[in-house]
């Protein structure tokens, strides 16, 4: 699996990840240190238009030439979709894609979801009020154990009280069960940058340090695939963007102060990793940290001496 905006997504032992840059998909092997290109691929700023699956698939956006699979474990290539995916996401076993369309709408309200197997594509289409400011769905994400459960999210404000949402994809219905707080009739929560656990029980996100949200709201979250048992696990530092380990354990965040934090899920214990240098808040400038399947090495993007690049860090010492 992948967040829904990172450059970079793990292998499954964890030994390599991919990135792109100039709408070209590349490998950086960690034990050799050596970079390979892999293919051409959509990258729109900062959103490499791919996914890997558990078992070292990865699926990817090529402009205006549908959407293929690699391999990776014998780097085998196919075309399995005319269709383009915005942000995609695949379930575990690769059975099905979800996301919005290329070219659908700039104010999209309709989810699709692809069966590989079949070939088959289905839709359904959500109106969301524009009273909070909504643009549209965005950062839609199926379940990778549930595929009639797909998040997707109320694009625009993150104050608003209806930002997340979860599709019945077997009713075709959905709901803002991820409520936010509120406190005298205004929002009390700001939520964003939201991702499933790879187990699919859980939905990670932040609950951003802005003014309006209460001290006791504040930093990384999770919650059921429900959307019950909700669990504020960590507010040592002021999170931007989270992503959590295979075994739901760990998570890694970024910070708006430019650091690399890696937190016990369980403990609510916070772990400084790395500082690294903020010169924008826009994309592609915003480093999306992952942690690998296997809790062994985290990665993330970065300037380096002013050039834009990837960075990783082992950090099998305290995951173990």
């Amino acid at each position: 699996m992948r967040p829904y905006v990172s450059q970079q997504c793990w292998n499954a032992d964890g030994t390599k990840f991919i990135f792109g840059f100039n709408d070209t998909l590349y490998e950086y092997d960690i034990l050799s240190e050596t970079a390979a290109t892999l293919d051409c691929a959509r990258v729109d700023g900062v959103h490499l238009m791919a996914a890997v699956s558990p078992d070292n698939k990865i699926y990817y956006r090529k402009s205006g030439d549908g959407t293929w699979c690699i391999d990776w474990n014998n780097y085998c290539k196919a075309k399995i979709s005319e269709y383009e995916f915005n942000l995609i996401s695949v379930t575990n076993d690769g059975k099905y894609i979800t996301g919005t369309l290329v070219g659908a709408s700039d104010n999209p309200t309709t989810l699709y979801r692809f069966d590989v197997c079949s070939n088959l594509m289905e839709s359904m289409t959500y109106n969301l009020s524009s009273d909070n400011g909504s643009v549209g769905i965005n950062h839609v994400q199926i379940n990778p154990e549930y595929p009639d459960t797909v998040f997707f999210c109320n694009e625009g404000n993150t104050a608003m009280p209806d930002r997340m949402y979860l599709a019945d994809w077997s009713e075709k219905t959905a709901s803002n069960v991820f409520v936010q707080a509120s406190e005298n009739g205004a929002p009390a929560e700001y939520f964003g940058h939201e991702v499933w656990g790879i187990s699919g029980e859980k939905m990670y996100w932040v609950s951003f340090s802005d003014s309006g949200t209460k001290a006791s709201l504040r930093g990384l979250v999770r919650s059921d695939k429900d959307g019950t048992g909700r669990e504020y696990i960590n507010s040592d530092y002021k999170y931007w963007h989270c992503y959590p380990s295979g075994d739901d354990k760990w998570i890694v965040a970024d910070t708006a102060s430019g650091q690399i934090v890696l937190v016990g899920a369980d403990t609510g214990k916070s772990e400084y990793l790395a500082k690294f240098t903020m010169t924008s808040w826009a994309h592609p400038y915003q480093p999306h940290p992952v942690i690998s399947i296997n809790s062994s090495s985290v990665c993330w993007q970065m300037l380096y001496n002013g050039v834009l690049g990837c960075a990783w860090q082992d950090v099998s010492d305290i995951t173990k």
